[in-house]
């Protein structure tokens, strides 16, 4: 494990725990083990985002391995010196793209992923906000893992500096919303492209499906939020992403000069009510 602090000012803003030990051959429960062992309890943001360690296990269960891996499956992951240096420049140099808009300490865990599906459709890279001012990323060192590495940083960060942030009580509303933020947040940020996810569906359709399911935009069954984020019913995968990011952009045309402080720290519930897919 490696904790890097980055300062501004002479002041630690950001703490970065790499969690990205060598591994070689060694099945999903000894790496699981192997990692909680290792992580240590925080004032405020407890087990890197979460009061207890059972709820962090069954978090990088899902980050690390994703929804289908089987568990008799061996698995090897190798840093070299050099990459390890690329992976703490590109997190300091989005922090540093960032800071005017972080008020508090922020901390980013980061682990190996063996996540078929953020290797396949997302570049190796994964991510979560599971606490305010804490993000964790897994990471597969795969082609133009740099490019999302640093994207998803810019975006996780969007959602751990709100103060409306909550990722256990999260309505499917608020979900578009924030995800939509922190999509055009990081491509403002880091000058990024449209990201796979904002693009899946088509405009017309992202207003389609708004409306089937604008009688449930408070729900915060976690079913049905994954029906509409991640495609596991009626829903095409990462439609909640697309339609976030048209109505964010609806909103953010309404003001010719964009205030990202003054956005992130808007109530999402207020900026539903206004916004619209044209």
């Amino acid at each position: 494990m490696i904790i890097k602090p980055i300062r501004k000012e002479d002041k630690t803003r950001v703490e970065l725990h790499l969690f990205l030990d060598s591994i070689d051959l060694l099945q999903k429960e000894e790496i699981l083990n192997n990692l909680l062992i290792n992580i240590p309890i925080i004032n405020g943001i407890g087990y890197a985002g979460y009061k207890e360690k059972k709820w962090l296990s069954q978090s990088l269960e899902w980050l690390v391995f994703g929804q289908k891996e089987r568990k008799e499956r061996e698995f090897s992951f190798e840093l070299d010196k050099e990459k390890e240096k690329e992976i703490k420049k590109i997190s300091r140099d989005v922090i540093m793209s960032c800071q005017k808009y972080i008020a508090s300490k922020l901390f980013i865990f980061v682990f190996p992923s063996f996540n078929e599906f953020a290797i396949k459709k997302m570049h190796g890279i994964s991510g979560i906000s599971p606490w305010r001012n804490t993000i964790l990323i897994s990471l597969s060192l795969v082609k133009n893992w740099q490019i999302a590495l640093k994207e998803t940083i810019c975006h996780e960060i969007a959602h751990a500096i709100s103060p409306y942030y909550n990722m256990e009580n999260l309505s499917v509303g608020e979900g578009l919303i924030f995800d939509g933020i922190a999509e055009h947040f990081r491509e403002t940020i880091v000058n990024g492209k449209k990201s796979p996810w904002t693009t899946a569906i088509l405009k017309k359709e992202a207003k389609s499906i708004l409306g089937q399911i604008k009688t449930k935009l408070n729900a915060t069954d976690l079913s049905f939020y994954r029906e509409v984020f991640f495609g596991t019913g009626k829903y095409p995968l990462w439609a909640g992403y697309a339609i976030g990011y048209h109505l964010v952009e609806d909103y953010l045309k309404k003001h010719r000069l964009v205030d990202w402080k003054k956005i992130i720290n808007t109530d999402p519930k207020t900026i539903l009510k206004e916004a619209k897919i044209k």
